[in-house]
Parts: C-alpha cells; sequence; structure tokens
C-alpha cells in the first residue's frame, strides 16, 4: 500500500519532466522538452490534448489545474473535456496568448457524469469569441507550451476586495486589449472592433457580503459608452458568464466612481471568480471603439457608496484638518498616505494628489 501512493497520486499530477506521461496530440503536433511539453499547431483546427489513462479520482479532485504558456497568435480559449452517457462534457475558460511567463488555469470539472475515475480527459483549444464554445482556431507554428497539468480539490485564491494599482496591475489581464501601470493608475488600451476587456483569475471575493463596486475611472473614448461587468459563479459550476451593462460617461474630463449594484442578480453570491470588465460601445455593435480607459481602483464593497467604506476603516484613527480649507488639508492618521482623492457630492473626481509631504 505505501508503495502504491506515489502511484496513485502522480496519476493526478503530470510535471512533464523528459516525458509526456502518456498524453498526446490532435491536430497539432507534440515536443517533449526537459520539464514541458509543447503542442505546436500545424494546420489543423483546434489543436487538442488527449489522455486515455488519467486515473483522475474525481470524487477527491474537482478542479482541473493547467499551467500554460501560449504564444503571440495562439489560441485564446481552452476547454477541458471528458465522457458522458452521449458525447462528452466540455468545461471551458478564456486564456491569453503572447505570455512571457507561464499562467495557470483553474477549471472546475465538476458534473453529474463526473464520477468514479476518469481516465479519458481532452484539453481542447479554440479562440475565444464570447460564448462558451468558442470558434475554431487554425494556425501553424504557434506553441502552448504546459509546464505542469494537475486535477485538485479547490482552487487556491486568494480572497481579494480592492484593487489600487499601486505598482502592478494586480492580476487583472487584457484580451484584445493592452494594460499599463502608471502614478497608481491602470490605462487600458482597446482593440478596436473587439471585445476589449480586462479579466481577473487569480483572485475570489465574498459576493454575499459585497454586492456594491465601485470603479473610479477616466474614460478618453469619445465612443466607449458602457461597461460590461460579468463573471462565472458556483450555481453553474462556474461553467458560464452573467454579468450586468452599465453606462459610463465618454471624454471624461476627470476621475468619476461608477457604481454597480449587484443587489438584485440571483448569481451574485458565495465565492465568485473569473470577473471581467468589458469596454463597449452601443454604437459598434458593443465592439470597444479607440480611447484608454483609466482605471484609479476597484473596489468590491457592502456599501452603496464608495465613501462609507473609508469612513468605516479609517474612523477611529484619522483627522482631517482645518475644515473648510483653503489650500493645504493636513490628514492625521499613524498611517503614510501616498495618493488622495477628493470627490464632490456628485461622485465627480475634483483632486487627485500624489505629491503628499508629511500627510499634507
Amino acid at each position: 500500500l505505501l508503495l502504491l501512493i506515489p502511484v496513485l497520486g502522480f496519476s493526478q499530477s503530470w510535471d512533464f519532466t523528459n516525458d509526456a506521461g502518456g498524453w498526446s496530440a490532435s491536430s497539432s503536433d507534440l515536443t517533449v522538452n526537459a520539464t514541458s511539453i509543447t503542442l505546436t499547431t500545424n494546420g489543423g483546427t483546434n489543436p487538442i490534448l488527449n489522455q486515455d489513462a488519467a486515473a483522475v479520482d474525481s470524487d477527491a479532485n474537482k478542479i482541473a489545474a493547467i499551467t500554460i504558456k501560449v504564444s503571440s497568435n495562439g489560441p485564446t480559449f481552452m476547454r477541458v473535456s471528458y465522457p458522458k452517457t452521449s458525447g462528452r462534457v466540455y468545461k471551458p475558460t478564456v486564456i491569453t496568448n503572447g505570455d512571457s511567463d507561464f499562467k495557470t488555469y483553474y477549471i472546475d470539472v465538476t458534473n453529474a457524469d463526473w464520477t468514479g475515475t476518469v481516465n479519458d480527459i481532452k484539453i481542447h483549444f479554440k479562440n475565444d469569441d464570447g460564448s462558451n464554445g468558442g470558434a475554431n482556431h487554425e494556425s501553424t507554428g504557434e506553441t502552448v507550451e504546459f509546464d505542469k497539468i494537475a486535477f485538485i480539490s479547490e482552487i487556491p485564491r486568494e480572497e481579494k476586495e480592492s484593487y489600487s494599482f499601486d505598482t502592478d496591475a494586480e492580476g487583472w489581464e487584457p484580451i484584445d486589449a493592452a494594460v499599463a501601470v502608471s502614478g497608481g493608475v491602470l490605462t487600458v488600451t482597446p482593440v478596436v472592433g473587439e471585445s476589449a476587456k480586462i479579466v481577473q483569475s487569480t483572485n475570489n471575493v465574498d459576493a454575499t457580503t459585497n454586492k456594491y463596486i465601485h470603479v473610479t475611472y477616466k474614460n478618453n473614448s469619445a465612443n466607449n459608452d458602457g461597461l460590461r461587468f460579468q463573471f462565472r459563479h458556483s450555481g453553474d459550476n462556474y461553467s458560464g458568464y452573467t454579468g450586468t451593462n452599465e453606462t459610463i460617461n465618454t471624454n471624461s474630463s476627470g476621475f468619476e466612481v461608477l457604481t454597480i449594484d449587484l443587489t438584485g442578480k440571483a448569481e451574485w453570491t458565495g465565492l465568485t471568480q473569473d470577473f471581467q470588465f468589458v469596454i463597449r460601445d452601443s454604437n459598434n455593435a458593443n465592439k470597444a471603439s479607440a480611447g484608454d480607459l483609466e482605471i484609479d481602483s476597484i473596489i468590491f464593497s457592502a456599501n452603496a457608496t464608495l465613501s462609507a467604506d473609508k469612513e468605516v476603516k479609517f474612523a477611529n484613527e484619522l483627522s482631517i484638518y482645518p475644515n473648510p480649507a483653503a489650500n493645504i488639508i493636513n490628514i492625521k492618521t499613524q498611517n503614510t498616505i501616498s495618493k488622495v482623492l477628493i470627490f464632490d457630492v456628485t461622485g465627480k473626481n475634483i483632486l487627485k494628489e500624489n505629491n503628499i509631504k508629511n500627510n499634507s
């Protein structure tokens, strides 16, 4: 029994050390490297990685953890499949291409047919078209490199409620867009005519507690007038996206606060994941038009107003004086203040100051 334990454990995880571990390729070519395997497109439709002897214990392992790196023009949609009584069960996720480092994607594979020991597992690659099925991918010479494939009991995610972009994008990844971080602001540059979005696939949020999302933004586009927030949830085993469409102001003169109210969204409950903000132009079939979207912060909150969070958090340790003020505002706190934003009663940002000296 002691000798069997590591053998059974290995059947749940593949590290690809000079070995493909029984995986083979369809509509593509497979290369075995020292510490990885590479799927290379060869003109076929929708590359597939196949495994016929996975021996995954479905009762203990509900999540597929797939660590990959995709070339610049490679696929942007991945599905894990396994057999059902008639056909196959498909579990999808959106992925990025042009990666410089490996990224791990977590897919909840549970279903009524995910039962017993599962041997037949396939990993399919397509193009993201906003649907659960994806669009066909055909190319030659593009690669998907696998560092690891594992089936695990739960997603190792951090629960995170606020993003301030002080140093980096904090896990937000672009799709059909480019992102840059500077001065505490995440700037999203959409690809014109595409469903440009930023995706958070690293962290969870407690949706039962936090029913509001406050997005502090500046829209530099004359045409992009909408922002769609969408997410995956436990109600359908994280297989599909649902969300809400919001209107944003064009040609912003300064930063503004968009509050997304999810109190009426039944699916927004429990630990939710895979959030997306999609930039939309209602006059362009809801595809993106030109113009950057600057995001200063994204805060998931239990409060309907942004200020309530800050007041509750610092009420016992912060004071601001004098009041009223003409030129200088002093902030008395034990913390070091790195940035101050002042909003008027309508939610319009009237001051953003990074030059803080002695908390004044």
